[in-house]
């Protein structure tokens, strides 16, 4: 019973009024899966569909990934899940998403859904003191809002006369928003590269600042600093795109020519933004 599950996870069934059973949702997929498809559900509610994925991917060791959509709905102020503070239906999906992957990696489960003649179950299996094996998930998951660029965005439509490009030109000296996060500009720029939401990034320390590498040193953003130094670290690379914020050149006309130059003669496309 959905409600029964609420209680299990919050302590509290009026956090969200007759939510459906993962039970069922688990059954459907066991029908309509072989074990490594993305799930998909447009109306994800309290995250229902998360919580069958996960616990079905534990008891059949399967690889399947989930993709949850909710429109950040409000919760009447005066329902239990807003005293909570869980002001939207989003925000309480994602925490029952948290809870449930904190059960799932919790010793008792692990060691109850342990198979010894289960393999390639994608878990983590660790040695503990008693001489035996328990199993914590993989789980994770990221959560992505809709939301304003974090660039700024040239207007030439209010543009009438050479003061108000003045003032434009101005606003540009640094294209990037005063409170852009790093992480989000990461994620603009790699949707507005062609790349999906889950493509494998890694991040490269450096002396002076580091930078993202994306799909295997496919393409390179830098998004913290620029020096000759990062230069001939990322040519070493050999990455087919590199993209860097053109406020990180300080007006150093010298190393972004050369950089450019470099970059050109090493075939990678170099563009700044």
């Amino acid at each position: 019973h959905g409600t029964n599950e609420f209680i299990e996870l919050f302590e509290n069934a009026k956090i969200f009024p007759f939510p459906k059973p993962s039970s069922f949702v688990k059954r459907l997929l066991e029908i309509g899966s072989q074990g490594n498809e993305i799930i998909m559900d447009i109306f994800s509610g309290s995250g229902t569909t998360a919580q069958a994925v996960m616990e079905l991917n534990k008891e059949d060791g399967g690889n399947r990934k989930f993709i949850l959509v909710q429109l950040p709905e409000k919760t009447d102020e005066n329902s239990e899940a807003y005293k909570a503070n869980y002001k939207t239906i989003a925000d309480i999906c994602k925490e029952r998403i948290r809870r449930v992957i904190k059960k799932l990696d919790t010793p008792e489960v692990a060691k109850s859904n342990t198979d010894p003649d289960q393999t390639n179950l994608g878990l983590e299996e660790k040695q503990d003191n008693s001489d035996h094996q328990s199993q914590t998930t993989n789980n994770k998951f990221s959560v992505f809002k809709l939301a304003p660029s974090n660039f700024k965005i040239w207007r030439s439509d209010v543009i009438e006369n050479t003061e108000d490009l003045e003032k434009m030109m101005n606003i540009f000296d640094d294209q990037v928003k005063p409170n852009a996060e790093k992480e989000n500009m990461l994620y603009e720029l790699l949707l507005k590269s062609g790349y999906p939401l889950n493509v494998e990034t890694a991040y490269m320390p450096s002396k002076e600042g580091g930078y993202y590498t994306i799909n295997n040193n496919e393409t390179i953003i830098l998004l913290e600093a620029i020096d000759q130094t990062i230069v001939d670290e990322i040519l070493k690379l050999r990455p087919k795109n590199v993209i860097a914020l053109d406020k990180l050149f300080a007006g150093n006309d010298q190393l972004k020519t050369n950089s450019v130059l470099q970059m050109k003669d090493s075939e990678i496309n170099f563009k700044t933004i």
